[in-house]
């Protein structure tokens, strides 16, 4: 899942600045969800395991025809863009 630009407006002045290597890199892999592919016509409701070590996880909600992810902190407004490595979904917040 990767914010785009909207999203990162949204964040405080310099907060990416003030993070640790660790911080950032946590924050990224908080992002990634390894080893399934998640398209538009597969993604269902419930809890996705992110690449952050710990067992983080993200969970998948719908309202209407929209999808959020973590209790509408964010949406995602774009999906099935396709990469070498993966699939990715662009949502309207960083998490």
């Amino acid at each position: 899942f990767a914010p785009n630009n909207a999203a990162f407006d949204k964040l405080p002045e310099g907060f990416l600045d003030s993070l640790s290597k660790q911080e950032l890199t946590e924050l990224l892999l908080y992002h990634v969800v390894p080893d399934i592919i998640i398209t538009y016509d597969s993604i269902v409701e419930g809890t996705l395991q992110t690449a952050l070590d710990g067992g983080a996880t993200m969970e998948v909600d719908f309202v209407g025809l929209r999808t959020f992810l973590n209790m509408d902190e964010a949406e995602i407004v774009h999906f099935d863009t396709f990469a070498k490595n993966g699939i990715i979904h662009r949502i309207d917040s960083v998490l």
